[in-house]
């Protein structure tokens, strides 16, 4: 009986082991942090359509009119959102999901175009590409695309080495999957016939039967994918899009944006591609029919067509129909870049050169995810869930909200989830203010509203603040990533318990103007008001304030009410709302309101000065 060892298992299963060491990173990259961005733009399509509570109609509605793609990724969407909840975590899963298994897929196709070795570079490369990890944690079906084209290339190289009928069909099987995934994939399929040709005329002892298993590939496709032909047509037909014209240099920019356009590494990628260009080259005289027993020469033949057919079909017809090059959208051709990195790494004769050039690719890969581009902790993407949580916030209002026309269909899912059902006015924001301050019909005598802009909307001009300011105050200012907010109150609405003071209370002379916004500074010394009527009762005085830091720390604002201290607060990064601070007479009363920056500093060196700015004060009457 042989003598078992933790040295003669890790030997034999050294292969297994590395991969699920692969794995293992490739699902920690992919699920960390998975809901740290907001849904975006495009992943609220997703939600919205694949939304199970609207039924299957609406999804393929959407699909034809409004968001062109094929239905797998957004059924799949659908069947877990029905089956684990409707919320944004579950349907980022789906694409984390398929993000592991193209690791593991593209191991296959590694080892299957040339040995277990190229394999494992080629899955590490995957796992620890930011391109794919942040496809993979993206609800849309681009990820999709990457696995199913993977593992298509994978049975049709099986399918020229060994014909059979189980090849064929699940070739078949895998083709459609991915073009049902993305109309991009139609560009890798007219790659996959082209490969299929050449290997069909080098074929010398199966040709018959080679042929007609692709006839069976092919006849499964066209059947199966019948169906969607209408939707295509749909695609086909459009004659406008956002995409602009490519460059000629186009395939160069993707190739390194794919690997996350970071200098250093480039000049590894150029060493592994000269290296991959090197092994062909020196690959003895061989026949034709050859060539597919030939893993370096066969690994060159399929990506080469992979690459320049499936790049130059789209780059033509964006040239003479519609640009719709991204190279989001080109996903396809990337595991056939990383195969041609894996095996020249692999071709690499000097094993410690070898090691060493994989290591400084991880190395730097890793950095670039982590330091350079803070992957995980730099927000990139609209953040409409943090505007909707702020904007939401606060239910005591029913104001509502102005929207663009081309963004606001997409604002309905924090929507709902937030419960609001505040309607929304739809258009141009200038020429609905304009009906606002002119109060064209009822349904514009508003007491307060909120203007958004979301997805490279621009802010309110100048103009339209100054237009604004005869009839209503901004009380609360939100920026964020590729969002703001701004929330308008009547100076005379509804609510005849408050009460408005802009900046000028605190003196004629005492104004700045802050980026288009007039304001009362605190620079060094205190600043105090004119002498404000109150009434008896009780009160809740606040102020829209903002501060500028130093040294990362914000003003501390310390209120005196008639000489006497009611409290403090700090102005932060943006005009917001401060503490309200109480104040009750028993008798009218003139009030006076001092304020004072207990933190006063400057730096010399770098001219930063924290300093204080007050836009308004509010008076709300509680108690009578």
């Amino acid at each position: 009986m042989a003598k078992w060892t933790l040295k003669k298992v890790f030997a034999e299963n050294k292969t297994n082991f590395a991969l699920a060491g692969i794995l293992l990173l490739a699902t920690f990259l992919r699920f960390h942090r998975l809901g740290f961005q907001s849904l975006w733009l495009d992943e609220l399509h997703t939600l919205i359509e694949a939304n199970p509570n609207t039924g299957w109609g609406n999804l393929l509605f959407f699909l034809k009119c409004c968001d062109p793609h094929p239905i797998l990724f957004f059924a799949t969407e659908y069947l877990f959102l029905d089956i684990f909840g409707y919320n944004e975590t579950v349907a980022r899963v789906v694409p984390a999901l398929a993000g592991v298994l193209s690791v593991g897929a593209i191991f296959l196709l590694g080892k299957e175009l040339n040995n277990t070795r190229s394999g494992l570079y080629a899955a590490l490369f995957t796992a620890i590409n930011m391109f794919h990890i942040n496809y993979s944690q993206e609800a849309r079906p681009y990820i999709f695309t990457f696995l199913f084209c993977t593992l298509s290339v994978l049975y049709l190289i099986r399918l020229i080495r060994e014909p059979s009928l189980k090849h064929a069909l699940l070739y078949a099987l895998m083709v459609l999957l991915m073009i049902y995934s993305h109309y991009f994939g139609l560009f890798a399929l007219a790659a996959q016939g082209i490969i299929g040709i050449v290997f069909l005329i080098i074929e010398k002892e199966n040709k018959l039967k080679l042929f007609r298993y692709f006839i069976w590939s092919a006849a499964v496709v066209i059947v199966v994918y019948l169906p969607w032909l209408p939707f295509l047509k749909g695609v086909s037909d459009i004659r406008s899009f956002w995409i602009q014209r490519p460059s000629s240099g186009f395939a160069v920019d993707y190739f390194y944006e794919y690997f996350g356009s970071e200098n250093l590494l480039r000049p590894v990628l150029v060493l592994l591609l000269f290296s991959f260009i090197l092994a062909v080259w020196r690959q003895p005289a061989t026949t034709s029919q050859q060539v597919k027993n030939n893993s370096f020469l066969m690994a060159f033949v399929v990506c080469t067509i992979w690459i320049v057919v499936t790049f130059f079909i789209p780059y033509l017809r964006s040239l003479l129909v519609i640009p719709m090059l991204h190279p989001r959208y080109t996903f396809v051709v990337l595991p056939a870049f990383i195969l041609v990195l894996s095996i020249g790494l692999e071709n690499i004769p000097n094993k410690v050169v070898q090691y060493l050039v994989l290591l400084v690719f991880v190395i730097l890969s890793l950095t670039d995810l982590f330091y350079v581009k803070r992957y995980y902790r730099t927000v990139t993407k609209t953040q409409f869930r943090e505007l909707s949580e702020h904007i939401f916030a606060d239910t005591t209002n029913n104001f509502p909200f102005i929207v663009e026309e081309a963004t606001a269909w997409h604002h309905q899912y924090y929507k709902q989830k937030s419960g609001n059902t505040v309607p929304l006015l739809i258009g141009k924001k200038e020429a609905l203010v304009d009906s606002i301050l002119t109060q064209s019909s009822p349904r514009f005598e508003l007491e307060g509203f909120w203007i958004i802009g979301v997805h490279g909307e621009k802010q309110p001009a100048p103009e339209l603040l100054s237009a604004l300011d005869s009839m209503y105050v901004q009380t609360e200012q939100i920026d964020l990533h590729d969002a703001w907010a701004r929330l308008f109150v009547a100076k005379k609405g509804e609510n005849k318990n408050l009460v408005l003071y802009n900046y000028a209370v605190f003196g004629e002379n005492n104004v700045f103007d802050y980026g288009g916004i007039k304001v009362a500074p605190i620079w060094e010394k205190d600043i105090v008001s004119t002498p404000l009527p109150i009434k008896k009762g009780e009160h809740s005085i606040s102020f829209l304030a903002k501060g500028d830091p130093l040294n990362k720390i914000y003003p501390q604002v310390t209120v005196f009410f008639n000489d006497k201290k009611a409290g403090s607060f700090v102005a932060g990064e943006i005009f917001e709302q401060s503490t309200a601070f109480p104040f009750s007479v028993a008798t009218d009363t003139p009030l006076v309101i001092k304020l004072r920056m207990e933190n006063d500093a400057v730096n010399r060196l770098s001219n930063e000065d924290r300093n204080a700015f007050i836009q308004h004060v509010m008076i709300e009457t509680t108690k009578k």
